[in-house]
């Protein structure tokens, strides 16, 4: 967990505290509250942090390492009440896994392109003033878009995932329809199996997704 989290990009943490320390100067030019049938669109970088990881492989033993990643989101919200609204996200995103402590050492498994969807249902607490935070609850699914095996690693699939999950986060308006957006989320992966000609494994794990960009309110 921690040597993840040493890992995971100082720029994500930075952007995010430049924005906060410029939202005092820009509330005066803040857009007017969200209301029914109003939408937001947000873009952020989002980074991925595995935390609580948990793996068995077979023949070989040892632990598969899945690294901390990257990745550009696009959400979209619609608000049902004023405070009530419903938010689809999704990207794609790479991992390149690793083996470790196996009978014959660390070892280069392979990068899986991977696709993810989420559906989230979000209650807005003060959507009529500056700073506006939300709580939420959703899905998510994920499934391999493409699997590229590292050189000696024989071909291998990997399953499909769908998970619960919990969202915080709160936006501010900085000038006409634009506002700023950060946001923490806990996804809780299912076990997921690769399968290939003579080995198997299973991995279990969540994710802590931590994010911050602007948004467009319409």
């Amino acid at each position: 967990m921690f040597r993840t989290l040493r890992r995971f990009p100082a720029a994500l943490m930075a952007t995010a505290l430049m924005v906060l320390c410029m939202l005092p100067g820009l509330s005066q030019a803040a857009s007017s509250g969200i209301q029914q049938g109003d939408w937001l669109l947000r873009l952020k970088v989002a980074g991925l942090v595995p935390t609580h990881e948990t793996s068995s492989t077979t023949p070989l033993g040892g632990h598969l390492d899945t690294p901390s990643t990257i990745l550009p989101t696009l959400d979209v919200s619609y608000f049902l009440t004023d405070h009530w609204a419903v938010e689809m996200s999704g990207g794609t995103f790479s991992s390149d896994y690793r083996l470790r402590d196996s009978l014959l050492g660390d070892l280069e498994v392979g990068r899986i392109k991977s696709g993810s969807v989420s559906l989230v249902a979000q209650y807005h607490f003060r959507p009529d003033t500056a700073i506006r935070p939300w709580l939420g609850i959703g899905i998510n699914h994920t499934w391999p878009i493409s699997i590229d095996p590292e050189e000696g690693v024989p071909d291998f699939e990997a399953s499909r995932l769908t998970s619960p999950l919990i969202d915080a986060g709160l936006d501010y308006p900085l000038w006409g329809p634009w506002f700023a957006s950060a946001s923490m989320r806990y996804v809780m992966l299912p076990t997921q199996r690769f399968e290939g000609d003579g080995f198997s494994a299973r991995s279990r794990l969540n994710v802590l997704v931590m994010s911050a960009g602007l948004g467009l309110h319409f």
